[in-house]
């Protein structure tokens, strides 16, 4: 059951008190029998006003679902523009981002304004009985990106794989995730992107389009409108490799500090960070490395595997598919707080691995702008 005002003042309500159909109770009806005392308290909310047109034509576009979130990403409500293309909907007080995009898969998505990014969106923040109109969205005909992702190894399809795609800017345009059937499409608007697909579990060593690690190194893909680029991804097990970061005096655990692995190339190919225990998990793609540790604070000097004294003589590392390794375990000597920081972040936009460790729980409902809300912007 649910409650709601033509007028746009008042906020809609669902039985028992909440805001969405999916968290109402269901209240079960028998013939023949009147079922009382369901009441609805409604609130003022904020009325938003707008249209959605095409970019080139201006002609008004029927049916494109207009949604408010959260700067966090949580939904809060959702309308679709009419036959003159104009919507209206009432939004709970506070901060929202406003998003439109067509369900029936022709016009690209757009973020406010056209921002490139979520969270890089106009952030509009809302008063109890405010009136915001004059939000116009332009759209334009999208081009997709489709793909299979497969284990490399056995060649079964993969599913519920998170592909992301970035801006060359290295913010997140959009995340879709595969199939039942390892497949996976995502409508953008026409221009030039990098993707990537991982697990959130990390079964698989997170990977760029095509075969890359780091996200400067990825081949682009370009989006071409009402046509389809293919971007496929064969995903190996990772290698795993744990230790732990200490002071080479005290012999205590350093939290904070970076281990970073180098391929033959020279390429920061994944990255971990100590935790309070001076504890880290380096999640690799098979290959060949080279390993250092790093202080971003300053406080400690570069350190490397086998108590190396340089990169360049430092060991090589060789690891393989699904391998774990495990005690390899880093001692930095303390050089004070003046030192200044070593620089050895990764390449730009980072590696999809650092993608993995974080939540990519998007809200709903799933489409192409189903967004990893709480990923860091691929800088």
């Amino acid at each position: 059951l649910a409650a709601w005002d033509e007028q746009f003042v008042y906020l809609t309500e669902f039985h028992a008190n909440v805001p969405k159909a999916s968290l109402a109770t269901a209240v079960a009806v028998t013939s023949g029998v009147t079922l009382g005392g369901h009441r609805f308290t409604l609130e003022v909310g904020a009325r938003v006003s707008g249209t959605a047109k095409h970019s080139d034509t201006g002609a008004a576009l029927t049916g494109i679902t207009i949604s408010a979130y959260r700067p966090t990403g949580e939904l809060l409500v959702q309308t679709r523009s009419g036959t003159s293309g104009e919507f209206t909907m009432v939004v709970p007080p506070g901060k929202v981002r406003l998003v439109a995009h067509d369900d029936s898969g022709v016009y690209a998505g757009s973020f406010y304004r056209d921002a490139e990014a979520f969270v890089l969106a106009t952030e509009f923040d809302l008063l109890r009985g405010a009136s915001l109109s004059g939000i116009d969205f332009r759209l334009a005909k999208g081009g997709t990106i489709a793909g299979l992702v497969t284990d490399a190894t056995t060649g079964a399809r993969l599913t519920g794989v998170a592909v992301a795609v970035y801006n060359l800017s290295g913010t997140t345009r959009s995340v879709v995730y595969t199939s039942a059937t390892g497949e996976y499409s995502v409508l953008l608007l026409p221009g030039s992107y990098k993707v990537a697909a991982y697990d959130l579990p990390a079964l698989y060593a997170p990977q760029f389009w095509s075969k890359r690690a780091v996200f400067q190194y990825a081949d682009t893909a370009v989006v071409v409108a009402e046509r389809t680029t293919t971007a496929d991804f064969a995903m190996f097990a990772p290698a795993r490799l744990t230790g732990t970061v200490s002071d080479k005096d005290t012999a205590g655990p350093i939290a904070g500090v970076i281990v970073t692995a180098f391929d033959a190339a020279g390429i920061a190919t994944g990255q971990a960070v100590s935790d309070s225990l001076g504890a880290y998990t380096l999640v690799l793609p098979p290959g060949t490395y080279k390993l250092l540790a790093s202080d971003t604070t300053g406080r400690y000097a570069t350190g490397y595997e086998n108590g190396a004294t340089s990169l360049e003589s430092a060991p090589w590392r060789t690891v393989s598919s699904g391998q774990l390794v495990s005690g390899v375990g880093f001692q930095l000597k303390r050089v004070g707080q003046t030192r200044r920081r070593p620089a050895v972040r990764a390449s730009s936009g980072g590696t999809a691995g650092s993608a993995a460790k974080v939540s990519a729980k998007a809200a709903e409902p799933r489409s192409e702008f189903d967004i990893p809300w709480k990923h860091p912007q691929r800088k």
